[in-house]
């Protein structure tokens, strides 16, 4: 609750009515984006500040543009503050002030409560505390230069909170009388308590004193309501000063002379916050480039004149390709200057019409007006894709980048910001998906892919429990011997008599953590198969588990591993743990883990290798067993020479590093004898067999390498052993 006056004196020439404005107050429950959205509309950009009321509509707090510039002007202040209460800014000890109340008491509470420079007004309430409307300072100090004259001392002091003073002119003497308090506000070495008004002109800009010339004019004598005026001065430490002189004209009833009378108000904090808060509320700190709020004027704009004109217009949704391991592996100063650069370049490529913004993290929007067909639009996204092919150079070091661009028309595709928008950036998921660098536009067809994302993502949340997945296992060779040496662990899902793509449903696990109890499902149920392998013939031969970053992430995951093979009794050297390279890279606890596998006997391989990121050092450092050659390359063995060298070349650095290579994707003997020639060590693939469910995967084992088999315990009587385990 503020600080509250409220008499009832007899009434002075002047009440507070007069100064009422009638302020729409914010209400506690907005955020304080939606403060920041109500300060910038024009009806507001005059007040310094706002007042917040509760449900009974009893003012709580003022919220000052000041405060919102202050939180706005730190690093990512709005998107951090933006969707908190705006209860956490406001100033819960508002001047309040009752309507009833004189002039001069309120001229008292203003002077005893504020302090110059002004930041906030004061709330004006009803007798029984309800909110009335804003009350302004420098409103209440020109009344009291007309009303309340007599007392000086009040006067000059209100005059000092409120950055106001007051002038007269004497049309006869040409000389204009100031108030001692304008001189500090001006900041100029001349005293001009009294001067000639052609002196006084002259400390103005050039533009103010054309505007003062008129203001002073004999035909502005006669004017009813002369114009308030806005000035400018440059003071004498180069600062930029802006002023509000409001005045008017009358005739002395006693010497007929004509004089002018009037106030000159510093509003420099004033205007240089209006810029600030705007600049701030509409464009991102870091790039320059329209922030999302701008963005979306500008697009909202864009789409009525598109349906007014019968014209297009097409929004491309960037996104910078793997942003995060660059964030990761250079720094935060490093991705801060990609940013910016990337800024500079779309904004050098685009028509000054074109409208860049940034929406926050590596996100980038461009929207293109009076687009004639999709043509245009492509060669515009081919343009941009193009443009990143030139190295980016972050802190001495050449780094390659690219983008992943989602293209939506309106009208065509849509019709509303949102709709725009969310099309955009499904069309920007699908260009991630072919492998990114590429663009894509829109088409109704990516709606049915994410309705049938958001039904599998549904399913997902109970397939575990209603016994829906099931583990595949595919055969790893020996290349020399043919020996079976391991099998890789995949995970099917079949749900609702439908068999999913794990292309499909894995990457809907890690978004949703999902991964992690799936994850601990998994590994429980390869280790309990493959411990009960050693005991029915398959000595030796070991199990192959895929993890996710998120698995790795999870701090007792250690713990849970070691755990696993305790309980299912299987040597850690038997458990093959397969990652991708960038999990090396991650610096949230997933390169410790594997570290702490590695020393507990657990192999580490590393999948899809020469597809990401790794070096030799991240090799050696986390103590890597096996690399798993792409299926990319071993496809095109034989017929592309360039997939020839890199065979052989990870094949050596490999074998110089003391690793083993297991192929993946063998599909014909022709890549089987070349990978034997290159000394490969193991074999995966179709050639071998495709993967298989546990049954079948044993009766394989059984006809295909009987001979492995010492002694071998029937399956169907293992198999109810498993599933009472599962």
């Amino acid at each position: 609750m503020g600080i509250r006056f409220h008499h009832a004196p007899e009434r002075s020439e002047m009440d507070l009515v007069s100064l009422l404005k009638k302020v729409a107050p914010l209400n506690m429950a907005m955020t304080v984006g939606e403060v920041a959205d109500r300060l910038m509309t024009v009806e507001n950009q005059r007040y310094l500040c706002l007042p917040v009321v509760d449900d009974f509509n009893v003012p709580i707090g003022l919220v000052s543009r000041y405060k919102l510039q202050d939180i706005f002007l730190k690093r990512y202040g709005r998107d951090l503050w933006e969707r908190r209460s705006v209860l956490e800014i406001m100033n819960s000890t508002p001047l309040l002030i009752s309507l009833d109340m004189g002039l001069e008491e309120a001229a008292d509470a203003v002077t005893a409560q504020l302090q110059y420079p002004i930041t906030e007004d004061f709330i004006l309430i009803e007798k029984d505390g309800t909110y009335l409307g804003l009350g302004m300072v420098m409103d209440l100090t020109r009344a009291m230069a007309r009303y309340l004259s007599r007392n000086r001392q009040v006067l000059i002091r209100a005059q000092q909170i409120a950055g106001l003073g007051s002038w007269e002119w004497n049309a006869r003497s040409d000389i204009i009388y100031w108030s001692p308090q304008i001189t500090p506000f001006i900041g100029v070495k001349t005293t001009l308590t009294h001067a000639p008004l052609r002196d006084v002109i002259s400390i103005f800009t050039a533009e103010s004193q054309e505007k003062l010339i008129s203001f002073f004019h004999p035909s502005s004598r006669y004017l009813e309501h002369l114009p308030t005026l806005e000035l400018k001065l440059q003071s004498a430490d180069g600062e930029l000063r802006f002023f509000e002189l409001q005045g008017e004209h009358f005739n002395d009833p006693e010497t007929g002379e004509h004089h002018a009378v009037g106030t000159l108000l510093d509003i420099t904090e004033r205007r240089i916050s209006e810029e600030r808060l705007a600049q701030l509320a509409n464009f991102d700190h870091l790039t320059k480039l329209p922030n999302r709020y701008l963005f979306q004027d500008r697009l909202r704009h864009a789409i009525t004149q598109s349906l007014r004109k019968d014209s297009s217009v097409a929004l491309l949704f960037l996104d910078i390709d793997r942003f995060k391991w660059i964030n990761d592996a250079l720094g935060h100063a490093a991705g801060d200057e990609l940013l910016k650069q990337v800024a500079h370049r779309l904004t050098s490529l685009l028509r000054s019409s074109d409208t860049v913004a940034r929406l926050g993290g590596d996100e980038f929007t461009v929207i293109l007006e009076n687009v004639t067909d999709s043509e245009q639009v492509a060669v515009v996204a081919e343009k941009i894709i193009s443009s990143f092919a030139e190295k980016f150079n972050l802190d001495d070091r050449q780094v390659s980048v690219s983008t992943s661009i989602g293209i939506a028309l309106c009208p065509s595709d849509a019709d509303t910001i949102d709709a725009l928008l969310k099309g955009a950036d499904r069309a920007m998921y699908q260009a991630k998906s072919l492998g990114r660098n590429r663009y894509c536009f829109y088409t109704t067809e990516l709606d049915r892919e994410e309705r049938r994302r958001f039904e599998l993502e549904r399913r997902l949340q109970n397939a575990l429990e209603k016994g829906e997945f099931e583990l595949y296992f595919q055969p790893q060779l020996d290349t020399q011997s043919s020996r079976l040496i391991s099998a890789e662990a995949l995970l099917r899902w079949v749900t609702h008599n439908e068999s999913i793509s794990p292309a499909e449903f894995i990457p809907l696990m890690e978004s949703s953590q999902l991964i992690v109890p799936v994850g601990r499902w998994v590994l429980k149920q390869a280790c309990l198969a493959a411990a009960l392998w050693q005991k029915n013939g398959l000595k030796g031969v070991g199990v192959a588990v895929n993890l996710s970053v998120f698995q790795l992430r999870q701090p007792d995951f250690v713990a849970m591993v070691e755990a696993t093979l305790a309980e299912t009794r299987l040597s850690p050297g038997l458990l093959v743990v397969e990652v991708t390279e960038s999990v090396l890279l991650d610096d949230q606890g997933s390169a410790d883990a594997l570290l702490k596998l590695s020393r507990l006997g657990v192999k580490v391989a590393i999948d899809d290798f020469g597809t990401g990121y790794s070096s030799l050092v991240y090799l050696k450092r986390f103590a890597v067993d096996t690399l798993k050659l792409d299926r990319t390359f071993v496809t095109g063995l034989t017929n592309n020479v360039d997939d020839d060298a890199i065979a052989i070349a990870v094949i050596t650095l490999a074998h110089s590093l003391g690793l083993t290579v297991t192929a993946e994707g063998v599909e014909t003997l022709t890549q089987q004898q070349f990978l034997r020639d290159q000394k490969c060590d193991h074999l995966q693939g179709y050639l071998i067999s495709s993967p298989l469910p546990e049954k079948e995967f044993v009766s394989w084992a059984l006809t295909k390498h009987a001979s492995l088999i010492d002694s071998f315990t029937p399956y169907d009587e293992v198999y109810p052993l498993i599933k009472l385990q599962a």
